[in-house]
């Protein structure tokens, strides 16, 4: 950054409309040229003072001080927003490596089919997909259904052997 577009970034500042993107920048100049950074602090303290006087309010006693924190907060918010979009991406890759794991232990299978006797085109497929099935009452009750199903079927199965 140069000196005036470090002087644009002066207004801005003070008036709090110097853009997120443009902080970081704008600090690693002030940090390097004295000039610019005296520049801040006259224009800061001369739009500070006026804006209490105008207010009815107390002069402040260190103008200085006051930019330097002010700069220190805002290269502070910044690099709290870059490590929280991290710890964003890092929480994501953990869910999605958590999902495959819980896929991992609980893998897809295929339960057997039961024909009734009756009409064997309505038959019953049930597919586990690694749900398990305490969670879901519905395919608690398929399930025993289904394994009713295939019971009867076996034992008849048996019976017609004897």
């Amino acid at each position: 950054m140069d000196c005036t577009t470090c002087q644009e970034c002066t207004k801005q500042y003070i008036e709090g409309q110097l853009p997120q993107n443009r902080i970081l920048e704008y600090c690693a100049h002030l940090e390097e040229c004295s000039a610019c950074r005296e520049d801040l602090y006259i224009n800061y303290a001369i739009v500070t003072a006026l804006k209490q006087l105008n207010g009815g309010e107390e002069l402040s006693a260190d103008y200085v001080k006051e930019v330097d924190t002010g700069l220190a907060q805002a290269k502070a918010r910044i690099h709290r927003g870059a490590r929280l979009r991290v710890y964003r991406r890092l929480f994501i890759a953990l869910e999605i490596l958590g999902i495959a794991g819980a896929m991992a232990l609980f893998p897809q299978r295929e339960k057997g089919y039961a024909y009734l006797p009756e009409e064997e085109e309505s038959r019953i497929v049930i597919e586990d997909y690694g749900v398990p099935t305490y969670m879901d009452p519905v395919i608690q009750g398929i399930y025993r259904y289904n394994d009713d199903v295939i019971a009867c079927i076996r034992e008849a199965e048996n019976q017609k052997e004897r």
